[in-house]
């Protein structure tokens, strides 16, 4: 196979493929002065996973609705529309700025490239050093490919021979989210169904040793009708199986046992066993409805893990699922952790001292209960947000105890309160509404092609 690029000394500037009279969002919440029927003109400053950093009028902003398009791509908008968030029309196409710089390249090298654009013509617009190459290829490559190129001619145009393809990590990310999103529960849910196939064996029934060793690391990470703690917390997510492909590889470079001992106390990877376990033991109803369990319970935790990744590369918080016992009954925490100075408009490392956490979860009683929460090495300011006096006075009731309690932790300054629902920011909610999906804005999961 060969890519066919132009001369790279000088890259051609091509129309891109955002037809007139297409729509884009402007997502955060600083943005400059606009008003409805004004045309500005707008610069690409980074491409950002499903969607790009503007410099519009001096400040920078988030844009959902864009291709991927090189930095230095100008486009011509109108504002349409102001609330919730500014709306803009494309005025005309966009082409991405030349580059007048030659791109440093040797004959026989081999260059990490990737696909940032599907062109009108078939062509494709590929990033190469930085600098975007307008390309002839061959058929079916999509755009967030990654492209492994070798060098093979330099003149009188620069051709690469494709080595290898790989989907970005956002388009695997996705996949997975896609290929497991119509099954997706709770993890609380989740963990209810397999707790059930696991306990429904006869009395003389053997069970493989994976799906015993899943049942006792299950009852250790949650002791049936027990509250959490920290140290439980702080084991369920480092066991639960978000983690296992880090300890996995980890275990590699330690070598010996450590391999086979990462994914033998690890959620995921008794999952992974007791499935291959299952599966190769002669067909059974009860066989049948344990590996259905399992197999959820894994599409589970791969669906958490491609989010937490989407939200990495979109520089958004990290999402959880906590499962407790509430009562009885498992139920599901849903929470968000982001450091001070992070997300996109923050200088990550500048002045960070303590975490945002945003909580939603269901309780006895209480009904739903949203949480904003900071917390620092010495202070923590927690809010309630709840519906409902009576809701209302059983928190504030309590507030005096948890303080009690927090103050005999160390900490020196603490704030708590509980307020009425309507009086929570309309951004913050709709962020801690939108935590049992977790999907990142930008990140668009419906794949429509004509």
């Amino acid at each position: 196979m060969r890519l066919d690029g132009i001369n790279a000394g000088a890259p051609t500037a091509r129309e891109a493929n955002l037809a007139p009279g297409s729509t884009l969002r402007l997502l955060g919440e600083a943005f400059p002065d606009l008003q409805i029927g004004e045309v500005l003109t707008a610069t690409v400053a980074e491409a950002r996973g499903g969607a790009a950093l503007l410099d519009l009028k001096g400040t920078q902003v988030r844009a959902d609705g864009l291709p991927r398009l090189p930095p230095g791509t100008d486009i011509s908008l109108r504002v349409t529309g102001l609330k919730p968030g500014p709306v803009l029309e494309v005025v005309s196409g966009t082409r991405p700025t030349p580059s007048s710089a030659p791109l440093p390249l040797a004959l026989g090298e081999e260059v990490a490239a990737r696909v940032l654009q599907l062109l009108p013509d078939g062509r494709l617009l590929v990033d190469v050093k930085g600098v975007p190459l307008d390309a002839a290829a061959p058929p079916g490559i999509a755009a967030g490919t990654d492209l492994s190129l070798q060098v093979v001619r330099l003149q009188p145009e620069v051709v690469f021979q494709i080595l290898d393809t790989a989907p970005s990590p956002e388009a695997q990310a996705t996949q997975i989210i896609r290929a497991n999103l119509a099954d997706a529960v709770p993890v609380g849910d989740a963990l209810r169904l397999v707790s059930q196939a696991l306990t429904g064996s006869r009395p003389d029934e053997v069970l493989p040793a994976s799906v015993t060793r899943l049942q006792e690391t299950l009852a250790r990470l949650l002791p049936e009708a027990t509250p959490p703690t920290a140290e439980r917390l702080t084991a369920l997510v480092r066991d639960g199986g978000l983690l296992l492909e880090a300890k996995l590889a980890q275990a590699v470079r330690d070598g010996g046992p450590a391999l086979a001992r990462a994914a033998d106390r690890d959620v995921k990877g008794l999952v992974l066993q007791a499935l291959r376990d299952v599966g190769a033991a002669p067909a059974t109803p009860r066989g049948e409805g344990l590996a259905a369990a399992l197999t959820r319970q894994l599409g589970n935790i791969e669906t958490q893990q491609a989010l937490n990744l989407l939200a990495k590369l979109h520089g958004e918080p990290l999402q959880l699922q906590v499962p407790f016992y509430a009562g009885k009954d498992l139920t599901t925490a849903f929470l968000s952790v982001e450091p001070d100075g992070g997300g996109r408009g923050g200088k990550r490392g500048a002045g960070r001292r303590g975490h945002n956490v945003l909580f939603l979860l269901d309780l006895d009683g209480l009904g739903r209960t949203r949480v904003d929460a900071h917390v620092a090495p010495r202070s923590v300011r927690v809010l309630f947000y709840l519906e409902g006096a009576e809701s209302l006075r059983k928190v504030r009731a309590e507030i005096p105890a948890f303080r009690q309690a927090l103050e005999a932790l160390g900490y020196d300054e603490v704030l708590l309160a509980a307020r009425p629902l309507a009086d929570m920011a309309p951004e913050k909610r709709q962020k801690v509404d939108a935590l049992p999906l977790s999907v990142p804005k930008d990140t668009r999961l419906v794949d429509v092609r004509a």
